[in-house]
């Protein structure tokens, strides 16, 4: 079962009793992740590091030394902070604001706290009247684990003094592998329809995924003639166990870092590409037996319509039924209560192959050509609504964007070199 994720953490700062003291800089040392963000928005009053960021065990704060004073992530309240000793910068919920140690804001965990005043922040929002404009990024193929099963605080992979305490069996080899940390860009992965999602997770115990890899090979990808199918009797099946960690991915942990990061999240459907987007966009994945009628729809959690492009090339010619999702989409909501949208789809190729293939060959994406990973066009709705032109480039996005013309709502799929 593959969690998908949003990301993100962030942090304030007790009071700490400590004047400004001169230290020198240490060579080799650097801010990462919130404390660079920190930083970046105020080196003079920051500093340079004295050494490099770590970690408190029995609390789980962050702290590191810089020439001018302390940067510190608290764990309770998840801020980013810096203090000189007297006064306190805090890269919170309205940006980088400062007060003295001996003041709070309502926002931070210790507000209130005994020898402290409260302090206003005229500028806070409140409630959803913060929120103007909301983006949707759906990528996909990764799962927590893989991205941030090493996250400091996350319910990730299972760990005790600082070894991991679970590993999964490899049928073929006899051995049971533990997560390991892969520091390579690119990954096999492992077949994902609802039926290998079912014997990754086996009744609860969740130690299928090499079995289930081991059973994926050329024949999956046969039906799309592909000569660059794997072959999992060659190839490296504990692939699924590597992990990835800020060293590859550091713009993902500073997200985590300095916005929310959701352990506890998981998709809506154990499937693949073409019926999670169409959960994304409808909450439903159906196959409808009546044109545009949505009573004739039922449940169908792995093989909905193909869009005709995702059709395997020999039996392009003869496929002339294009997908019929009769049942209402999102956007119908948005049409009805005069909530704006679009979705932004990359040109480039495809991120995914039909139903649980590994890999097949790269097919086309574009804003006019809908796919597993743009299935709107298809959507009844959408087309009663006239709203088709809704689905754009994703260039688009960084025009309106620039412009200051996003919608209320958007989505956009990036390709698969995203």
């Amino acid at each position: 079962m593959v969690r998908r994720c949003i990301v993100a953490c962030a942090l304030i700062l007790s009071a700490l009793g400590f004047g400004p003291v001169a230290v020198a800089q240490t060579a080799g040392c650097q801010f990462v992740l919130g404390f660079m963000t920190l930083h970046d928005l105020d080196p003079k009053d920051v500093g340079s590091c004295v050494d490099d960021q770590s970690l408190a065990q029995a609390s789980g704060d962050q702290q590191q030394h810089t020439t001018n004073g302390l940067l510190a992530w608290r764990k309770a309240d998840n801020w980013t902070a810096f203090t000189d000793g007297y006064r306190t910068w805090i890269n919170g919920p309205n940006g980088l604001v400062t007060r003295l140690n001996t003041q709070r804001y309502s926002w931070e965990a210790d507000f209130g706290a005994p020898g402290t005043t409260a302090i206003g922040d005229s500028t806070a929002a409140s409630g959803l009247s913060k929120i103007q404009h909301i983006v949707i990024i759906m990528q996909e193929n990764r799962s927590f684990d893989q991205y941030f099963g090493t996250y400091p605080g996350a319910e990730g992979l299972p760990r005790q003094n600082g070894q991991f305490t679970t590993c999964v069996p490899d049928p073929k080899k006899g051995a049971c592998v533990a997560p390991y940390h892969n520091g390579n860009d690119g990954g096999a992965g492992g077949p994902h329809s609802a039926a290998n999602a079912t014997g990754d997770v086996d009744g609860g115990k969740m130690d299928g995924f090499i079995a289930q890899d081991q059973k994926a090979g050329r024949g999956d990808c046969a039906k799309l003639q592909d000569p660059n199918c794997t072959d999992s009797a060659t190839a490296d099946t504990s692939d699924v166990m590597g992990y990835r960690d800020a060293r590859e991915i550091p713009n993902y942990w500073a997200y985590a870092q300095n916005f929310i990061l959701q352990d506890h999240m998981f998709e809506p459907n154990a499937s693949w590409s073409l019926p999670s987007h169409l959960y994304l966009l409808s909450e439903w994945a159906a196959k409808c037996s009546q044109k545009d009628d949505p009573s004739s729809c039922v449940n169908e959690l792995d093989h909905p319509d193909i869009p005709p492009d995702f059709v395997a090339p020999a039996a392009r010619a003869s496929y002339t039924s294009a997908p019929n999702f009769a049942w209402t989409d999102m956007t119908y909501l948005m049409f009805k209560n005069n909530v704006s949208w679009k979705y932004y789809v990359a040109e480039g190729t495809e991120p995914d192959c039909e139903d649980d293939t590994k890999t097949c060959t790269p097919v086309p994406q574009r804003a006019g050509t809908p796919g597993i990973w743009n299935p709107l066009a298809w959507f009844t709705t959408v087309h009663q609504d006239n709203q088709l032109n809704n689905i754009q480039p994703l260039n688009s996005f960084y025009a309106d964007a620039k412009a200051g013309n996003l919608a209320k709502i958007s989505w956009f799929a990036p390709a698969q070199t995203s």
